[in-house]
């Protein structure tokens, strides 16, 4: 049984991640826009040599990207907890759901690629 705190620290970065994987890709890109003065092009503006703080928002980015999985594998082991613990079992198995379907639309908005912000970050 998890400790409330610790519950309540994890159903919010279940939720809140996919939004801010989401928020890391379009901040970076709006950033390296008004560092240059111009919407970045792929192929052309490459992210990593735009200036220091793109550089690194570009590595922030990656990081959060990398750990997409273990969000993912997260939120599907929070509602497998709730097996357990019979008193909180509706709760947990609502955060999980709507943790994975927050993460769900995150890739399929992320997959759309408006305005090809991933094509030019993965460039």
């Amino acid at each position: 049984m998890l400790k409330p705190r610790l519950e309540q620290f994890i159903s919010l970065s279940l939720l809140l991640y996919p939004v801010a994987l989401v928020g890391s890709f379009w901040a970076t890109w709006q950033i390296a826009g008004w560092s240059l003065g111009h919407a970045p092009r792929p192929s052309l503006d490459d992210p990593k040599y735009i200036n220091d703080l793109v550089s690194g928002l570009h590595g922030g980015t990656t990081l959060m990207l990398m750990l997409l999985p273990g969000f993912a594998l997260s939120s599907l082991l929070f509602g497998a907890t709730a097996a357990f613990d019979r008193a909180r079992a509706g709760q947990r198995l609502v955060i999980a759901s709507a943790s994975a379907l927050l993460l769900t639309a995150a890739i399929l908005l992320l997959r759309a690629d408006p305005f090809s912000i991933v094509t030019w970050f993965m460039d």
